[in-house]
């Protein structure tokens, strides 16, 4: 006899979001539902640098009562004084096997990376200076609930 999680039985739904831009130098934080399961699927955003002279990393990272449990991390740096689009998909290549583009940067979810009982996500980077401004995003993720979904 095995024992299940009570989420392998729950239905999930596709959230999208698109909240307001944080403000310069500010990171996203995207406070998800109490007690639910997650999986993020897509995050498409825009990152402008000012001219500090030090590289930008972007990440993605669930937490738990502000500790970070995983980093999703950009293909490639972005330098000072520049402007660039991010795509990260579930299952999305790396950049190694194709030519780098300027201004496009690709970042990769895995596939099956579902976690439980996180409070939020960040979206940042390592690096990040007051005058940069991350813009426009568009985070879809599924997510499991028991019960009933809030409205």
């Amino acid at each position: 006899m095995g024992v299940r999680h009570p989420f392998d039985t729950a239905t999930f739904k596709l959230v999208h979001l698109s909240p307001a831009n944080p403000a310069e130098g500010a990171f996203y934080t995207i406070p998800l539902a109490v007690n639910c399961r997650f999986e993020l699927v897509s995050a498409c955003f825009s990152l402008a640098t000012d001219v500090t002279p030090v590289d930008r990393f972007v990440t993605i990272a669930p937490r738990n009562a502000g500790v970070i449990h995983q980093n999703f991390w950009a293909c490639r740096a972005i330098n000072a004084n520049a402007a660039a689009d991010y795509a990260f998909y579930r299952g999305n290549i790396p950049e190694n096997s194709i030519a780098a583009l300027p201004g496009r940067i690709n970042g990769t979810f895995g596939v099956g990376v579902i976690l439980d009982n996180i409070d939020d996500i960040i979206i940042t980077a390592l690096g990040l200076q007051a005058g940069d401004t991350l813009s426009a995003l568009h985070l879809y993720y599924k997510e499991w609930i028991q019960g009933t979904f809030p409205v």
